[in-house]
């Protein structure tokens, strides 16, 4: 298994501050303890409330942070790396030599990579999606990837995430999104499943007149189609109120409830059904 990040918050970052700890951490990396939130991952694997870090030893990571990323410090973002390490993650990978804004990045198809707006997706000339999961094939030790097609718009299903628990009681729009290439629809091909978490601004809702724009064009289609990984995208929905999540994000300060890290926490649950479902494990 591998995971990659963009621009992204260690866990529990936030803490159990809510929205101010959130501030503090997007924009005071010196302020941040990895001792601390390394604790808090051993108290929560100690109680069975996440699984035991010492499944990461068996996984790939990729980090990015560009060097004018001004929404989340350059700082915040290495100690995710950081913690990878203590954590005993034996491959790893970073970038952050890229001028580039807080988006997610492409080669091929996106604003400005120094851009900082919607719909955060910046083409900075890099393939970040084939970059993941090329090195990420490579460590599990599968065949080399094909090389990547053409994205076939008729492959993206729109699907209601409400059976699984979505609600925008939790920030969960009614809709979410799948990539099912053309040869997994058989039901005879066995396909691999990828996750994409969007950040925040990036969901369906944040774009009225088009709201593929993100899922479309995140360069992970194309790798997918070519070889037959399923993509999903669950989908947040922006609330003003209760809960207070104004720009869509997933739950990663606690909007939610108190185990919104924890696999009891109610996003997480949601997201977990739905691969249960598409995966069958």
């Amino acid at each position: 298994r591998a995971a990659g990040t963009i621009a992204g918050i260690p866990y529990m970052c936030a803490g159990m501050s809510g929205s101010s700890g959130a501030m503090e951490c997007m924009n005071m990396p010196m302020l941040i303890s990895e001792s601390v939130l390394l604790d808090y991952i051993y108290a929560f694997a100690d109680t069975t409330a996440i699984d035991n870090p010492s499944n990461l030893k068996n996984q790939m990571t990729m980090v990015f942070s560009g060097t004018f990323d001004t929404v989340v410090q350059q700082g915040t973002v290495k100690i995710i790396d950081q913690m990878y390490e203590a954590l005993g993650v034996p491959t790893r990978y970073q970038v952050y030599n890229m001028s580039a804004e807080h988006a997610w990045i492409t080669d091929s198809w996106g604003q400005a990579c120094s851009y900082l707006g919607s719909p955060y997706v910046n083409n900075c000339e890099y393939d970040f999606a084939g970059n993941f999961l090329q090195r990420a094939w490579d460590f599990m030790g599968q065949p080399s990837l094909n090389p990547r097609v053409a994205y076939n718009a008729s492959n993206l299903f729109k699907f209601d995430q409400t059976p699984y628990g979505a609600s925008s009681l939790i920030s969960l729009d009614q809709y979410a999104f799948a990539y099912i290439p053309t040869a997994c629809q058989s039901g005879t091909v066995q396909c691999s499943l990828h996750i994409n978490f969007h950040g925040c601004n990036q969901m369906r809702t944040a774009f009225p007149f088009a709201e593929d724009t993100y899922v479309a064009n995140t360069g992970l289609n194309n790798w997918a189609e070519a070889n037959n990984i399923v993509i999903l995208y669950p989908q947040t929905i922006a609330s003003q109120l209760i809960p207070f999540n104004p720009q869509g994000c997933f739950d990663w300060w606690g909007y939610t409830d108190a185990q919104y890290a924890q696999q009891a926490g109610v996003q997480i649950q949601v997201i977990r059904k739905m691969i249960r479902t598409i995966g069958g494990f």
